[in-house]
């Protein structure tokens, strides 16, 4: 008789996820049925997922995903699918350099825009302290937490700042996301030593990271709850938001969007435009602005 039990995906990697339920953890794969009904993604299952499994043989077999509260994804490298990162996160957080690769606005909005559009609050972390006298451009960042964006600067490096960030995490889900080279993985092994994960470098031609995260896994956090570490995301996309929706993953956009004088107004070259209006006289950040039409224009061609 197969035993059937509920758990939580804690690692995923190659097609193989392991499930902890109360006996412990148990390797399971998911039943072609599974993937036929969800032909969209690469895997109909992501670590976070809170699952039906059953024991057959001494193998897992994931025969249920049980309803999820959200969900991060993008588009699978090289394919036409989608790629499942994580579920079930109760914190985004967001993991920029301020050095090597150093962070810039206009990438910062499109990770806060993905964490939005899944439903997850973001917190900004601003790795990498310990090689910079100041972190650039800190008047962006203090805008950020004008429209309460929570904002932390330290050092996976020296462990600076890490005490701040495992209490704003204590109790909650979250999952590291960023650009390659910003230091994702350092950070994790700072905070959870037991990680163990491999650390890549900067590539000195490109300036940007080189992928070292190639699979996706939960742990816990030392004061309490978890973190999911997954692959770098250097190309970052955001086809799955509605440009007619793009104004209310903007905050400050989004409390102004009512008061334009057309309902449907996309914030771009239409008259008494209350967000224009608020550029002008500082309601709205200029870079945030510039960030919203970018992205609008890059959702309006259906490049993302």
């Amino acid at each position: 008789m197969d035993l059937v039990f509920q758990g939580r995906v804690i690692r995923a990697q190659s097609r193989r996820f392991t499930v902890l339920g109360e006996g412990g953890p148990i390797t399971a794969i998911v039943p072609k049925r599974l993937r036929f009904e969800n032909p969209e993604w690469v895997d109909p299952v992501a670590v976070g997922d809170e699952v039906e499994a059953a024991v057959q043989h001494g193998e897992g077999l994931i025969q249920r995903v049980l309803p999820r509260r959200n969900l991060l994804a993008r588009r699978a490298i090289g394919s036409t699918k989608r790629q499942m990162l994580a579920a079930n996160i109760d914190r985004a957080v967001i993991v920029l350099a301020a050095a090597e690769p150093e962070w810039k606005a206009a990438t910062l909005d499109r990770y806060l825009v993905l964490a939005s559009a899944s439903d997850i609050s973001p917190l900004v972390w601003i790795n990498k302290s310990d090689l910079v006298s100041a972190v650039p451009d800190q008047e962006l960042l203090d805008w950020y937490s004008k429209i309460d964006i929570p904002v932390l600067c330290g050092s996976a490096a020296s462990g600076e700042g890490q005490d701040a960030l495992v209490e704003r995490l204590a109790g909650q889900t979250a999952v590291f996301i960023g650009p390659s080279g910003a230091g994702k993985s350092s950070l994790l092994n700072r905070l959870v030593p037991s990680a163990d994960v491999r650390v890549g470098d900067v590539s000195a031609a490109s300036g940007k990271g080189t992928h070292t995260t190639t699979w996706a896994e939960m742990h816990d956090l030392p004061g309490g709850g978890r973190v999911i570490d997954g692959p770098g995301l250097r190309t970052l996309d955001l086809t799955d938001v509605e440009v007619r929706d793009l104004a209310r993953h903007f905050p400050e956009m989004d409390a102004l969007a009512g008061d334009c004088r057309f309902p449907d107004c996309a914030h771009m070259a239409e008259p008494d435009c209350a967000i224009k209006d608020a550029v002008t006289s500082g309601g709205v950040a200029p870079h945030r602005y510039e960030s919203y039409r970018r992205i609008y224009e890059s959702l309006a061609r259906g490049t993302g």
